[in-house]
């Protein structure tokens, strides 16, 4: 298998403050095949690694735990799912919140 990240910006468009949880559930991938998968939790599945550019990812930023956003606010970060080796993603489901379907070309 493979790490995959996603980078996902949400902003509060509406006029009060919206509430979201990000956790296994805020997402699901979708390969060519219509397999799913769920966001992993890289805060506690994280651990001391080698200063190696094959494992770092410059500018990482996990997005994961409880967020509130006021209107025009927005919170940015990164999703990382676990994919078979060589597979391609071709669909980023959000369930948190108001749902939006993202097709990958």
């Amino acid at each position: 298998n493979e790490l995959v990240y996603i980078k996902v910006r949400l902003i509060n468009q509406t006029s009060g403050t919206v509430s979201l949880v990000i956790d296994e559930n805020a997402a699901t991938l979708l390969d060519g095949d219509r397999a799913s998968y769920k966001p992993l939790n890289t805060i506690t599945a994280s651990s001391k690694a080698e200063n190696d550019a094959k494992y770092n990812v410059a500018g990482f930023v996990p997005m994961w735990g409880s967020i509130e956003l006021n209107q025009g606010e927005e919170v940015a970060g990164m999703l990382v799912f676990e994919l078979p080796k060589g597979s391609s993603f071709s669909e980023l489901r959000w369930n948190a919140s108001d749902s939006a379907i993202i097709r990958y070309r």
